[in-house]
């Protein structure tokens, strides 16, 4: 069988996804092609890939030149245009690898017409929904993904939350959905093997002592950063030794916005990095936390959630979208009611000053994620989805 996965970004979550979901499709027999940025930061990884999988970096070659150059209004206007010739560079690559199934992982709309319309190809499409809409997508964008939706043959989401709102707002037949779980994030080496605890502290400018809690990942309005801030305080004079980290890319964040982020984090004393962080330093940030805070008041599914358990570092989460599927609350994580300041206050408070604690959750949360969301599991599910679709495009043809 051969497959080939598009995925737009060359760095981030969902890149890591591809990455590892490809490479589990190949050891399981399939060739696979990946169709990626042109800035691929995984590139240094592609040597341990599997002889089936083949990295094709086409897309986004101007927005790598370009980015941190221009304004990012001006940037995001830019690589708009941009999408029409990434779009036509996976159309050449898919006439040039002719696949069984096309998987694609962004909402390039482009992208989607020419493969599902122009290349008369939908019925083998398929479309995983990392989130069936975006928290901070505008109404307007819904009927792009009410076209997404109905142009994929089938459409993979990551919890029976998402199939139930896919089913409830999207009117999608039950019979085009599959809940595949979303991976591990083990590909990451344990950050406390990389990286010695107290020389991740001195390198952030933290104390050895210090009682860290973690917030990670692009930050968005979403997620719940100011609702951690605003509790930080009463952290703080509960554990007077509690540091909070604060780091991710706000490039989604009006200028006023960030500011006010900015400013907040300052005057707690945060370490702050409003910055993209690199695949590499990555681990850093995991080995000198003590808990990950993931106060967010929507979503479908978390990487970042992912990447935690799978590293053994003991998460704080909201009671929101998928987290409570992944999560067994006291066992393999903290679940707390979003938009509760106390309930987020004293889970934090408690996982802090708990070492036993925050060892028992660790364990739970990588045996958890390491038996239910491998990758060899995950690639198990979508070769059984792929073969059911190659199998009913042959019956339709030959019908």
């Amino acid at each position: 069988m051969k497959v080939l996965q598009v995925e737009i970004f060359g760095r981030g979550g969902l890149t890591h996804y591809v990455y590892n979901l490809s490479r589990a499709l190949a050891e399981k027999g399939v060739e696979v092609t990946v169709a990626t940025a042109a800035d691929y930061e995984l590139d240094e990884r592609t040597a341990s890939l599997p002889p089936g999988v083949h990295i094709e970096k086409v897309m986004s070659r101007l927005g790598w030149r370009l980015r941190g150059r221009l304004p990012y209004r001006l940037l995001r206007f830019l690589k708009g245009l941009e999408f029409i010739w990434d779009a036509v560079a996976v159309r050449r690559l898919a006439d040039r690898f002719q696949p069984d199934i096309v998987h694609i992982h962004c909402t390039n709309a482009i992208i989607i017409w020419l493969m599902g319309i122009v290349r008369g190809g939908h019925r083998n499409m398929v479309f995983t929904a990392h989130d069936i809409v975006p928290p901070e997508k505008q109404p307007i964008h819904r009927p792009i993904y009410r076209w997404i939706y109905r142009l994929a043959g089938r459409i993979i989401v990551h919890s029976e939350l998402d199939r139930r709102r896919l089913q409830r707002e999207f009117a999608v037949e039950p019979d085009r959905m599959c809940v595949v779980p979303h991976g591990d994030y083990s590909f990451f080496e344990t950050p406390r093997t990389t990286w010695d605890g107290d020389a991740a502290r001195q390198a952030l400018g933290i104390s050895p002592d210090a009682e860290v809690a973690l917030f990670f990942g692009f930050i968005r309005e979403y997620k719940g950063l100011d609702s951690l801030m605003d509790v930080w305080p009463e952290v703080a004079a509960e554990r007077p030794k509690a540091k909070l980290v604060v780091a991710g890319d706000p490039a989604r964040l009006s200028s006023v916005r960030f500011q006010e982020f900015r400013r907040q984090a300052i005057s707690l004393g945060a370490v702050h990095h409003f910055r993209y962080i690199p695949f590499d330093d990555v681990p850093k940030y995991f080995a000198a936390a003590d808990i990950l805070a993931l106060p967010y008041r929507e979503i479908s599914q978390s990487g970042v959630l992912l990447l935690a358990m799978s590293v053994g570092l003991p998460v704080v989460a909201t009671r929101v979208g998928a987290f409570p599927e992944v999560i067994e609350d006291g066992t393999s994580g903290i679940l707390v009611t979003p938009n509760s300041p106390s309930e987020l206050r004293d889970a934090i408070v408690r996982a802090l000053e708990d070492p036993e604690l925050r060892r028992r959750l660790a364990e739970g949360a990588q045996s958890r994620v390491l038996n239910a969301y491998s990758w060899e599991q995950v690639a198990k599910h979508t070769i059984g989805l792929f073969e059911e679709l190659c199998g009913s495009e042959s019956r339709r043809v030959n019908a």
